[in-house]
């Protein structure tokens, strides 16, 4: 709980928030005692809307009854097996089903986190190049303005530099150009454009070589920009892509 005027005193490491917030009189955190639905509670009995739906894993709301009664009755029957070393379980094999039959994709890895997912993903476009007899073509793009995780591995995809994490270029990384309608890149009105900006991001990509290109990393909805490119640049930048096997990877985490 937080005291007027004094700072909080916790065990708990918070992330992304300054390490002095609340040393003066202002207020330094919301504790949330309960949420319903899209409602969030703090301590004082205040109401909030969830509106990112505590960074994105509570898509369904809170207190959701039939949820909670699906996870107890799992962890009731077997609270975890890990699906690796020859390890399953009909619960993981129930999940990779369902899941290949909405995405339409034939195989499915279930990862602990967003950032995980696209560790193991970069790793998966590597080994498949070297798998097809280009070890070289390593290179791992993203766009700017684009955020895929907060891991060692992943916080450079975002050309964020500091000193706990790596330089983007030491992990092999690279950044092209985004679609951006709202301060258009190349100067041109959504309106009457012709999704010019992908021609942009395709020439520094033929600058950079193809060859040496494992994969391009996108968020086809960008969580931390709030940008909903149009569909016909997805389209033309996948087109080019499979035309120069090289693997899209769509970071869906939003």
């Amino acid at each position: 709980m937080d005291v007027p005027g004094k700072p909080r005193t916790t065990s708990l490491i918070y992330g992304w928030t300054k390490l002095d917030r609340g040393t003066g009189s202002e207020r330094a955190f919301e504790d949330f005692v309960k949420g319903a639905a899209h409602i969030l509670t703090d301590s004082t009995g205040t109401e909030f809307i969830d509106a990112r739906s505590t960074v994105w894993n509570v898509s369904f709301g809170h207190s959701q009854s039939a949820i909670a009664e699906a996870v107890a009755s799992q962890m009731g029957r077997l609270t975890g097996v890990p699906t690796i070393d020859g390890q399953a379980s009909d619960t993981a094999e129930r999940l990779a089903v369902r899941l290949a039959e909405l995405t339409g994709l034939p195989r499915v890895y279930l990862s602990l986190s967003g950032s995980s997912a696209n560790e193991v993903a970069i790793a998966m476009a590597r080994a498949y190049a070297a798998a097809k007899g280009s070890p070289g073509r390593a290179l791992i793009l993203s766009l700017d303005r684009g955020y895929h995780g907060q891991s060692i591995g992943t916080l450079p995809l975002a050309g964020i530099t500091n000193p706990s994490a790596p330089a983007p270029e030491d992990l092999g990384y690279g950044r092209i150009q985004n679609c951006y309608c709202y301060r258009c890149p190349v100067g041109r009105d959504r309106s009457t454009c012709k999704v010019e900006c992908i021609d942009h991001a395709v020439d520094q990509i033929e600058r950079i070589g193809p060859e040496r290109v494992a994969a391009v990393i996108i968020e086809p909805v960008q969580g931390s920009v709030g940008q909903d490119p149009p569909v016909e640049w997805f389209a033309r930048l996948a087109a080019y892509l499979a035309d120069k096997d090289i693997l899209l990877i769509a970071d869906e985490v939003a």
